[in-house]
């Protein structure tokens, strides 16, 4: 708990935050923040994608302006980060349980918001106030999708990243 402790306490004030959250990219300038609670998925859709991993217990995030990045962290969960290099955030990830092919679909920005919110790692209730408007920030500039996919069945890779890459307001597609 310390070090989770200590990336709280070093976000205060500052332009970043930290997430329970997991991180992958599908390339060197399109990273992806992929929220949920324990259990949801992130860890299994980032090794399933089989992309660059940025970690899946703890994530630093942040930006100016319009652009935004993510950083994985030294904190080990099921998977560890590849590089503690930053990356261009490109899109918010929820992934959602389904037998049907992978599919994505827009979340609302107030959806998105309270995703990110119930992700973002404070250890006193008062450090929570600043993050409302600095999420409202993140969400109006960030789009942000639910991935529906078969978790315990077999989606395959290339279905799934032709899903992420359909999404027209991902940068480069």
């Amino acid at each position: 708990m310390g070090v989770i402790a200590a990336l709280a306490a070093a976000s205060k004030g500052n332009d970043w935050r930290i997430a329970h959250a997991a991180g992958c990219c599908l390339s060197t300038d399109r990273g992806f923040l992929i929220l949920g609670a324990s259990g949801a998925g992130k860890s299994t859709l980032v090794r399933r994608l089989g992309l660059e991993q940025l970690g899946d217990e703890l994530i630093r995030f942040g930006g100016e302006m319009d652009d935004f990045w993510l950083q994985g962290t030294v904190v080990p969960g099921e998977l560890r980060a590849d590089h503690l290099e930053r990356r261009p955030l490109s899109a918010l990830l929820m992934p959602v349980q389904s037998e049907r092919a992978p599919r994505i679909e827009p979340v609302t920005a107030a959806d998105a918001a309270t995703a990110l919110l119930s992700a973002v790692v404070r250890l006193e209730a008062e450090d929570l106030a600043p993050d409302l408007s600095w999420v409202k920030r993140v969400v109006d500039r960030v789009p942000c999708y639910r991935v529906h996919w078969d978790l315990r069945g077999d989606s395959p890779r290339d279905a799934l990243l032709e899903t992420l890459e359909a999404a027209a307001c991902l940068p480069g597609s």
